[in-house]
């Protein structure tokens, strides 16, 4: 799933867009292979790093690229109905939990 965001200092609250423009955050949320195709055409971003973000082993960072893109990666764990912290995994669509 793929979420545009923008504030500006004349907006007081977070708006969603339909389109990316610059000074946005766009958040993508285990997104499919051809949502990162899309990403990686439309933006200019390297595939390799795109795709690189979904291993479980891949360490949370940011990134500067030449056209002046940042690219930052974070891991959030979330919490369940049950109340139990979990974590998605993108090599198995199953739920970690602990």
């Amino acid at each position: 799933m793929i979420t545009v965001y923008k504030k500006t200092a004349q907006t007081e609250s977070l708006a969603t867009l339909d389109q990316f423009e610059s000074g946005t955050w766009i958040n993508v949320v285990h997104p499919q292979a051809e949502e990162i195709d899309s990403l990686a055409h439309q933006l200019k971003l390297d595939f390799f790093t795109l795709k690189t973000a979904l291993e479980v082993d891949e360490k949370p960072r940011v990134e500067k690229d030449n056209l002046g893109n940042v690219f930052i990666l974070i891991r959030v764990p979330t919490r369940s109905p049950d109340g139990r912290i979990q974590r998605y995994h993108p090599r198995d669509p199953s739920w970690f939990q602990w």
